[in-house]
């Protein structure tokens, strides 16, 4: 029996290596990770009056994935997390509510996002609440929306001096009609 050993040069061994792992590499994304995402939306924080130092971040966040997702805080890079030191202001999750007539605001400590579904953060509900921040119109501000799988969602919120038309259409519904409120019992 005769043994028919091929050398090939060490330059063509590299070739045909680095072409088997680009090809693998560009399969195995589409395999070993979902083409979804947790994203924001339309985000946006009006400018407070002067003298004030507390605004609010409104936006929607959206789960396209098919598994759900919580949202357990918030962080800024220059400010304190519901978890972290005060450095120059501080940014956390509440939920306003209306019972029996009286307006509460409370923190929001965990906020589920079911599969496919969105969540608004509007006035007078979810928000993202921004204490001691400099803010000024036309620029944006961004942070972080921390989830319970230890990612984190970006959102890049326009600073707006009083509310454009398409804020306002945000916060009455228009266009929106896909996105969900949580009920009061699904915020913890």
């Amino acid at each position: 029996m005769k043994v028919f050993v091929v050398r090939l040069p060490l330059l063509a061994a590299a070739g045909i290596i680095a072409f088997a792992f680009v090809i693998a590499s560009s399969i195995a994304p589409s395999v070993a990770f979902a083409d979804c995402a947790v994203r924001s939306e339309e985000a946006y924080i009006p400018l407070p009056p002067p003298g004030a130092d507390v605004a609010a971040a409104y936006f929607t966040l959206t789960n396209d994935c098919q598994s759900a997702a919580t949202v357990i805080g918030v962080e800024a890079d220059h400010t304190e997390s519901s978890k972290g030191a005060d450095r120059a202001g501080t940014i956390s999750l509440h939920q306003s509510s209306t019972v029996h007539g009286i307006a509460r605001m409370m923190p929001a400590k965990r906020i589920p996002l079911h599969p496919g579904s969105s969540v608004a953060f509007v006035p007078g509900g979810l928000h993202v609440m921004l204490h001691g921040q400099e803010l000024r119109a036309g620029e944006t501000f961004q942070f972080h929306l921390v989830l319970e799988d230890g990612n984190r969602v970006s959102v890049l919120a326009d600073v707006v001096s009083g509310r454009t038309s398409a804020h306002r259409d945000h916060q009455n519904h228009g266009g929106h009609e896909d996105h969900k409120h949580p009920p009061a019992g699904d915020v913890e």
